[in-house]
């Protein structure tokens, strides 16, 4: 695939548009417009989408790359991020507190990926301690002369 000059030129023209209007969106809402005035003013979509997790998976409308900023930010926050198809300017409307449901899809991930993570960092540990305190060296002359035997 060959690009030329001017195709990147109005590439990058066009993502920096993008960049510009998700500024100014953010500033509006600073004022107290809501993203639905505001988008229908300047002829934007809105979509509203259901709660999302840490662990938000694919079939969420909010950008998996805007999540960390979204958990950072307070209910009523606005935050503002790239996404794969331009900028996109996202509201908290509300914070609910995580359940202790241990049998909730979320928490079961969790579990999994912070038990394989302490498993592997103590098999990791475990090893540096032994080879410290035992080092090894293998004597492949040895192990080709044992084997060579009849």
């Amino acid at each position: 695939l060959v690009m030329h000059h001017l195709d990147v030129y109005r590439i990058e023209q066009l993502d920096e548009t993008a960049r510009k209007t998700a500024e100014e969106v953010l500033q509006e809402t600073k004022s107290g417009k809501t993203l639905a005035a505001i988008a229908e003013a300047r002829k934007l979509s809105v979509v509203t989408g259901a709660p999302v997790s840490r662990f938000a998976t694919t079939d969420t409308v909010v950008p998996r790359g805007l999540l960390p900023d979204i958990f950072k930010a307070e209910k009523g926050g606005v935050v503002m991020g790239q996404t794969e198809s331009g900028y996109a300017v996202v509201r908290v409307t509300d914070i609910v507190t995580a359940t202790t449901d241990t049998e909730s899809g979320d928490f079961k991930r969790l579990l999994e990926t912070i038990s394989a993570a302490i498993a592997n960092d103590l098999v990791q540990e475990y090893t540096r301690a032994l080879r410290k305190e035992y080092p090894v060296t293998i004597n492949r002359a040895a192990i080709d002369a044992f084997y060579a035997q009849p």
